[in-house]
């Protein structure tokens, strides 16, 4: 199995909206989800990663850098959306993906990695602590807004 990484394009939308379907459960607005891919590829501080065997998309995470006002006002990154195809797990898609995001929050000068797991998502927490992160150190918090 040959899979390589890069960036999403908005022809991408279809395949990530049935990623995000198997993850969630719930259909995405593919014409919103090309434009939001379209409008954030001009931005630099966004990076889509998507992992494709052949043209098929079996994997996508998203990195964020944010701007600190904090110490040296160095950036950090949020990291967003890390879904495999589950039949693609522990082939080491998942790994691969945070790789090239940590690898854009280097390049970012990044001075460290935000990302969020449902509690309930123990698997996902495994695979997270296997890549260094490590739980209990802090406590994450996450709001919904107009549900």
């Amino acid at each position: 199995m040959e899979v390589t990484v890069r960036k999403a394009e908005k022809e991408d939308a279809s395949q990530l909206s049935d990623l995000f379907v198997e993850f969630t459960g719930a259909p995405s607005d593919i014409t919103a989800m090309r434009e939001t891919i379209e409008l954030i590829s001009k931005r630099p501080e966004y990076y889509v990663a998507v992992a494709c065997e052949q043209e098929r998309v079996v994997g996508t995470a998203m990195g964020i850098i944010c701007r600190d006002l904090c110490g040296d006002g160095r950036p950090f990154m949020l990291i967003e959306n890390v879904v495999v195809a589950q039949s693609y797990h522990g082939e080491g898609i998942g790994k691969r993906l945070m790789n090239e995001l940590e690898q854009f929050g280097r390049e970012n000068r990044c001075k460290y990695v935000i990302l969020v797991s449902e509690a309930d998502r123990t698997d996902s927490h495994h695979f997270y602590e296997s890549l260094g992160y490590p739980s209990g150190e802090e406590v994450g918090f996450k709001k919904k807004l107009d549900e």
